[in-house]
C-alpha cells in the first residue's frame, strides 16, 4: 500500500474523492499520496485568491510528481448563456452540474495551475535545489465517468483525452498514472531533470509537504501568561495617577502587592516627562539599586535616605541633622534642586528621623516643594513598619490620604498566605490568579541545608527568577556559614539571599523564606517580618521551617484559640492556618 497522507482523512460526501484515495491506496509503498493539499501563497495569481487547494498529489519515486484535479458528477463547458440562482453566466463557460460556475477556468486548467502553484511553492523552501529537479504532471480523475463516455468528447486544446482519467482507472492506478507521465514526458526539457527517488520524496513530504508538527505551548507560556495577566491588574491601579494630577500633596497607603511602588514609579516618569526633575526616595538601598539600575531615567534621582544625606552633605556616614540644615540651606537660597519628591515605604523613615522629634526631614522636604510649587507623595504600608518604631507623624497627620485595597502583585494564594498570621484577608481583583498554594517543608537547622537544596531543584526548573529570604539578620540565619555576600550555592549555583527586611519593597517570581520558627508567629515584629518576606513572591512561594511537632503545637494554640483541635496533626493544623500545605 502507498504512504497515504493523511492516512485518514474527512471527505466531502459530494466530492466522491473517496474513491480516488482507495484506488491510489494500491499504488507500490514506496509511492507517497497527499490528499487535499493546502498551499497558501501571498504570489498566487487568481484574483483575490492566495489559496490553492489539490485535491491530490502523487509521487512515484524515478518518476514524477503528479497533480490530480478529481471531479465528479457532471462538468460542463456551455457555448449558450446559463443561468443560476437568478444571475446570469455568459457563454463557453465551465459549470458544474448544478450550473454553478467553475473556478479556475475549468478542470484542466485547474489542475494545470495548481502544479504550478506546487512548484514555486517548493522552489521557495530548503529544497529548493531538489524542487527544480523534479518532473511534474497534472491531470484530471472523472472517477464516475466512462472511458466510453470520454472517447466522445470532443478534443480540447489544454488536456488531451490522454490526460483524463475515469472510473476504470481506478483498478490500475499505477499503470495508468504512467501513461500520463508517458504523454506528458516529451514535453519537460530532458537537461537538469532527475526524478526524486524514495529518500528525496521522503525528506520533502516529511520536511516541506506534510512535516511533523508539536503544536504544543513554549516552555514559558504559563509564565508569559501569569505575568501578562498581573501586569493588566496593576494597569488597573493607575486611576490614581488621574488624581495625583490634580492633588500635588497626598499619602498613598495600601498592603504588599497593592501597586504602590509601580504607581510611585509611573508618576516619577510623567513628572520627569514634564521637565521637573525628581527625588525618589526610599528605605532599602538593594530597592534604590535596583530602581536606578531598572527604570534609568533622565530627570529622576533614586535615593535611599542614607546615601541621599551622604551625597547631599559630603560625608561618608548619614548625619540627618546636618540633612535638615543642608535642605534649610538650599531653600533659602531658591537652590533646592527637586520639583517632585516621591517616598517609596515610607513607613521605614521613622528610626533615624521621628526618634528625634527636632528632625523632621519628610516635613522640611513637604514644605520645599510647597515653596517651589511642587509634588509631594508618600506611599506606605502600615503592615510593613519593621524597620523603625512607628509610623512618620507626617503620615499620621496628613491631611490627603489614598488608599490602595486590590493586591495586584500576588497570586490569591500567596497573598492569602502572606496575610493570615496577621489575621487578616487580602483583597483581590476580580478574575485574579488562582496559582499553586504555597508550601512549608518542616525540619531542623542540622537539615536545612539539605533540604533547601532538595527543594530548590524543583523551583528552579520551573523560574529562573528565585531568591532565597532568612527572616532572621544575616548573623542569626542556620545557613550563615553558606552566605557569601548576598549570594548562597546551591546545587553548583549562585542564589540571591537577603534578609526579610532588605528585600522589602522588592519581589520575585519565586521565593523560599528560610529560618521560619516558633518565635516568627509568636512575635508580633517576626509576624511583620513573615508578611514582608512571604508577600514579595510573585507566582511561587515556599517555606523552610525548623520546628518540631511541639513548636507546632505551641504556635496552632496561639493562632487558632478555639478552633485549635487537641491531638490532631499540629503540623497540618498549622499549615491550614498559615493557608500552605505540608511538602513532603
Amino acid at each position: 500500500m502507498a504512504i497515504m497522507v493523511p492516512s485518514q482523512p474527512e471527505f466531502d460526501e459530494k466530492s466522491h474523492e473517496d474513491i480516488v484515495f482507495e484506488a491510489l491506496k494500491n499504488l507500490p509503498p514506496d509511492c507517497f499520496v497527499l490528499h487535499s493539499l493546502s498551499i497558501l501563497d501571498p504570489d498566487l495569481e487568481d484574483g483575490d485568491k492566495k489559496e490553492a487547494e489539490i485535491d491530490f498529489v502523487v509521487i512515484i519515486p524515478d518518476k514524477g510528481c503528479v497533480v490530480i484535479e478529481a471531479k465528479s458528477g457532471n462538468v460542463d463547458f456551455t457555448s449558450s448563456t446559463t443561468y443560476f440562482n437568478g444571475e446570469e453566466i455568459p457563454p463557453y463557460t465551465w459549470v458544474y452540474e448544478s450550473g454553478r460556475p467553475m473556478k479556475g477556468n475549468g478542470p484542466f486548467r485547474q489542475a494545470r495551475d495548481n502544479m504550478y502553484t506546487l512548484i514555486s511553492y517548493l522552489k521557495k523552501t530548503a529544497y529548493s535545489n531538489q524542487a527544480a529537479k523534479q518532473k511534474y504532471y497534472s491531470c484530471i480523475w472523472l472517477q464516475q465517468t466512462t472511458k466510453g463516455t470520454v472517447k466522445n468528447y470532443p478534443t480540447r486544446p489544454e488536456c488531451p483525452k490522454e490526460l483524463i482519467l475515469t472510473s476504470e482507472d481506478l483498478d490500475s492506478p499505477l499503470e495508468s498514472l504512467m501513461r500520463v507521465i508517458s504523454h506528458q514526458d516529451p514535453l519537460i526539457p530532458k537537461a537538469n531533470k532527475k526524478p526524486w527517488n524514495y529518500q528525496d520524496a521522503a525528506q520533502i513530504v516529511s520536511n516541506v509537504l506534510a512535516p511533523t508538527m508539536h503544536l504544543a505551548p513554549g516552555k514559558n507560556w504559563e509564565y508569559e501568561y501569569k505575568t501578562e495577566k498581573l501586569n493588566r491588574l496593576l494597569i488597573e491601579q493607575e486611576r490614581i495617577l488621574d488624581f495625583l494630577s490634580e492633588q500635588k500633596h497626598a499619602v498613598i497607603s495600601g498592603a504588599a502587592g497593592t501597586g504602590k511602588t509601580m504607581i510611585a514609579l509611573k508618576k516619577a516618569a510623567l513628572e520627569a516627562d514634564a521637565g521637573n526633575k525628581v527625588l525618589f526616595l526610599c528605605y532599602n538601598a538593594p530597592l534604590a539599586d535596583f530602581l536606578a539600575k531598572t527604570y534609568k531615567r533622565q530627570g529622576v534621582d533614586y535615593y535611599n535616605l542614607s546615601k541621599w544625606a551622604c551625597d547631599t552633605c559630603h560625608s561618608s556616614s548619614p548625619d540627618y541633622g546636618a540633612l535638615l540644615l543642608a535642605i534649610n540651606k538650599m531653600i533659602d537660597q531658591e537652590a533646592f534642586p527637586y520639583k517632585a519628591i516621591i517616598v517609596d515605604e515610607a513607613q521605614d523613615f521613622g528610626q533615624e528621623v521621628t526618634d528625634n522629634p527636632e528632625i523632621d526631614i519628610l516635613g522640611k522636604l513637604q514644605d520645599a516643594m510647597i515653596l517651589a510649587d511642587g509634588c509631594f507623595y508618600l506611599f506606605y504600608d502600615k503592615n510593613q513598619v519593621v524597620n523603625s518604631n512607628r509610623v512618620p507623624s507626617f503620615i499620621r497627620d496628613a491631611d490627603c490620604k489614598l488608599t490602595l485595597y486590590r493586591n495586584c502583585r500576588n497570586t490569591e494564594k500567596i497573598a492569602e498566605a502572606s496575610m493570615a498570621p496577621l489575621g487578616q484577608e487580602p483583597r483581590l481583583k476580580p478574575n485574579v490568579l488562582i496559582g499553586d498554594i504555597p508550601d512549608v517543608v518542616f525540619t531542623n537547622p542540622e537539615n536545612e541545608y539539605a533540604e533547601l537544596s532538595r527543594r530548590i531543584k524543583k523551583i528552579a526548573a520551573a523560574y529562573k527568577d528565585v531568591v532565597i529570604l532568612t527572616a532572621k539578620s544575616m548573623n542569626s540565619t542556620e545557613l550563615y556559614d553558606k552566605i557569601v555576600g548576598q549570594t548562597i550555592k546551591l546545587n553548583g549555583v549562585k542564589y540571591p539571599f537577603y534578609t526579610c527586611r532588605q528585600f522589602k519593597g522588592l519581589e520575585a517570581d519565586a521565593i523560599i523564606v528560610v529560618d521560619i520558627d516558633a518565635h516568627t508567629f509568636t512575635n508580633q515584629k517576626e509576624k511583620l517580618l513573615y508578611y514582608v518576606g512571604t508577600s514579595r513572591a510573585k507566582f511561587s512561594l515556599s517555606i523552610l521551617a525548623n520546628m518540631d511537632e511541639a513548636d507546632c503545637k505551641s504556635v496552632c494554640e496561639t493562632l487558632l484559640g478555639d478552633s485549635f483541635i487537641e491531638g490532631f496533626d499540629y503540623k497540618q493544623q498549622l499549615a491550614m492556618a498559615l493557608a500552605i500545605t505540608v511538602q513532603q
